[in-house]
């Protein structure tokens, strides 16, 4: 969104996230009981990142059953204006489906099933 308004589009910022997200098969998502099992395995504290808007997150995390397994969001209306990366913040990064490093990743995995195989210190 910043590029766009660097570049002159001017536009309203709930009205983006509604258009872009509110359109996204979220019947797609299937609730994953293992992950949701990982997850509270893990006793560090969890925190999502994202680059989207509060409500994608929470609706994301409710059709994968993940209620429950974070202690926070931490997502566009927190960092805006200041958008800053998850890196840049100071987090520990690992971008999922993928097996190369991207810039600002720490990790990278095929699976998210997988993070104890790549920080076996959570």
């Amino acid at each position: 969104m910043d590029g766009l308004k660097a570049l002159g589009y001017e536009f309203d910022n709930d009205e983006f996230h509604a258009n872009v997200h509110g359109t996204l098969p979220y019947h797609n998502l299937r609730p994953d009981p293992v992950l949701r099992t990982l997850l509270l395995s893990i006793p560090q504290r969890k925190i999502v990142f994202t680059n989207s808007d509060k409500a994608h997150a929470e609706e994301a995390m409710h059709r994968l059953g993940l209620q429950g397994c974070f202690d926070g969001v931490i997502c566009f209306e927190t960092l805006n204006p200041c958008n800053a990366s998850g890196k840049a913040a100071g987090f520990h990064t690992v971008i999922v489906c993928r097996s190369t490093l991207v810039p600002g990743a720490d990790h990278a995995l095929e699976s998210i099933h997988n993070i104890k195989e790549a920080l076996p210190e959570i």
